[in-house]
This record gives structure tokens, sequence and C-alpha cells, in this order.
């Protein structure tokens, strides 16, 4: 579960439950989903590449593009 602001929904993709952090509705509701675990099998695919997405490995990659 990860707030919907700042850059959160970046680092979290589709692999996450999102929520208002100043809404208690919304952080209730995103913790009824993830406790009840709406959609799991595409979030954890979601979360997979995500992961994959910010190993270390991709982001040696990216560092290396931006400094040459």
């Amino acid at each position: 579960m990860l707030s919907n602001l700042s850059s959160m929904p970046y680092v979290g993709g589709n692999g996450a439950y999102y929520c208002d952090p100043y809404k208690i509705e919304s952080i209730a509701g995103a913790m009824h989903k993830a406790y009840n675990r709406e959609d799991w099998v595409s979030r954890k695919v979601a979360m997979r590449e995500q992961l994959i997405k910010f190993s270390r490995a991709s982001l040696k990659d990216i560092y290396k593009e931006l400094t040459v």
C-alpha cells in the first residue's frame, strides 16, 4: 500500500494499492483491497515487473546511460 502522491505511483506501478494519505476513507479502502487480496494475481505479476524495473542491474544501466 502506497501513497498516491509524489513518485510512489511511478515506483509501485500497477503492483501496489494506492491511497490518499490525507483521507481516512482512502486509506481504509486501500487496506480493505489489500487485505481481501482483490485482483491479487495481476498485482503479483505487476509487482514482479516493477521489481525488475528497479533492480540493481537496471538502475546501474540507467545510471551509465545518464553519465555517458
